[in-house]
């Protein structure tokens, strides 16, 4: 809808715009009540304490959100360098996992046999033997190296508070991309 209202000459424009204001919808006035919980506890915010809050709130949800990330890839890089071991050294590996009559026969003797964290053996324990002679070296290095690269990646993040910000800004800046949506009116002063 385009609304033109025109005026006839000698008119005053500002008093004009001023009724349009007051008595219709073109202007209104919204009151908040910014009640929020910080630490715990119920506090009536003005809208700039609201919004240092509200970044302080999103800064830790990122940081423990990457904490969570980089505690999963620190797990699966120390699997896939116990597999990388174990690959250095398969035949000696297939000849005690087929000399072991348990599962726990075959982790405890990985872990003394060649120095596997008790997470590493169980994993190679899991695999089948087919599947761990046919694993490809290369999609474990690549995957270790990948690893690697993202652990370095949450460590920065968490290393340094301009790191954390920075990744806050460019998550914001996809969601304001996601929800983007132009100007519906225009407003003209003529």
């Amino acid at each position: 809808i385009r609304i033109m209202i025109e005026l006839k000459p000698g008119s005053n424009r500002d008093w004009v715009l001023s009724q349009l204001l007051k008595n219709t919808q073109l202007q209104i006035t919204y009151s908040i009540n910014m009640v929020a919980l910080a630490n715990g506890k119920p506090i009536i915010f003005n809208l700039k304490e609201g919004l240092e809050h509200f970044i302080l709130h999103v800064a830790d949800v990122i940081a423990r959100r990457t904490q969570f990330d980089l505690g999963k890839a620190e797990a699966r890089a120390h699997l896939v360098n116990g597999i990388l071991l174990c690959l250095d050294a398969l035949d000696e590996v297939i000849a005690c996992i087929r000399a072991c009559q348990t599962k726990d026969k075959v982790v405890s003797e990985l872990q003394g046999q060649f120095s596997l964290s008790e997470e590493q053996a169980k994993a190679v324990a899991d695999m089948r033997l087919r599947t761990l002679s046919q694993a490809s070296r290369e999609e474990y290095e690549e995957e270790a190296s990948i690893l690697i690269q993202v652990i370095k990646a949450y460590q920065a993040i968490l290393g340094s508070n301009e790191n954390l910000f920075r990744q806050m800004q460019t998550e914001l800046e996809l969601i304001a991309l996601d929800f983007a949506e132009g100007r519906r009116t225009q407003v003209l002063a003529d």
